[in-house]
C-alpha cells in the first residue's frame, strides 16, 4: 500500500491544479489553460472578471490583455459550454465536434429555438459574420419591441446563442 503524508498530498494538489509557486517560471498563459483543461469564463467582478483571478492565482505576471490576446489576435483559444462558458484551448476543437452536434440535435427540437429562428435570418447574421469579421453583440441591430423580462433576449441573440452552441460550419 502506497502511504502519502498529509503534506505530500496537499503539495500534489497544488501541484496538478497549477497552485504551487511557478512566479519564477515564464508565463506561457496558453499552457496553464491546457494544464487547467479549461478556464471559466465569469462575468462576476469585484475586483476584476473571475477567469482572470484563476490565470492570475497561477502566475502573478499574468495580466487581462493576455486573455483577450490569445482569443482575438492568436486565436488559440475559443469559447464554449463545458459546464458554464469556458474557454478552451483551440486543440479541444476536434474534440468537441461531437459536443457541438448533440447539441444542435437537442436545440433542433426545442420548439422555442424553432419558432424563434424560424422568423430570424440565421443566413443573415452569418454573411453579416463572414463580410465583417468576427462581431460582438451590441453589433447586431436589436428588433426587439416586447416588453423587457429577465432572461429575455432578443431574436438576434437568441440566434446567436443558437450559432454558438452548435458552433456551425458555415462561417
Amino acid at each position: 500500500m502506497l502511504k502519502i503524508s498529509n503534506n505530500e498530498m496537499r503539495l500534489l494538489w497544488l501541484q496538478s491544479n497549477a497552485l504551487q509557486n511557478s512566479n519564477h517560471k515564464n508565463l506561457d498563459v496558453l499552457q496553464i489553460i491546457k494544464d487547467l483543461g479549461f478556464v471559466q469564463i465569469d462575468s462576476i467582478q469585484n475586483v476584476t472578471r473571475a477567469h482572470h483571478h484563476i490565470l492570475w492565482s497561477r502566475n502573478k505576471k499574468y495580466k487581462e490583455h493576455m486573455l483577450d490576446d490569445l482569443l482575438s489576435k492568436k486565436r488559440s483559444i475559443f469559447e464554449h459550454f463545458t459546464h458554464d462558458a469556458s474557454i478552451l484551448p483551440v486543440e479541444f476543437y476536434p474534440m468537441w465536434k461531437i459536443q457541438f452536434k448533440h447539441i444542435k440535435e437537442k436545440i433542433d427540437k426545442s420548439k422555442y429555438y424553432k419558432d424563434i429562428l424560424d422568423k430570424n435570418g440565421v443566413q443573415d447574421i452569418i454573411n453579416k459574420i463572414k463580410n465583417e469579421g468576427p462581431l460582438y453583440t451590441k453589433d447586431f441591430d436589436s428588433n426587439a419591441t416586447s416588453e423587457k423580462k429577465m432572461w429575455s433576449r432578443s431574436t438576434h441573440k437568441i440566434t446567436l446563442d443558437y450559432l454558438w452552441y452548435c458552433k456551425l460550419d458555415k462561417l
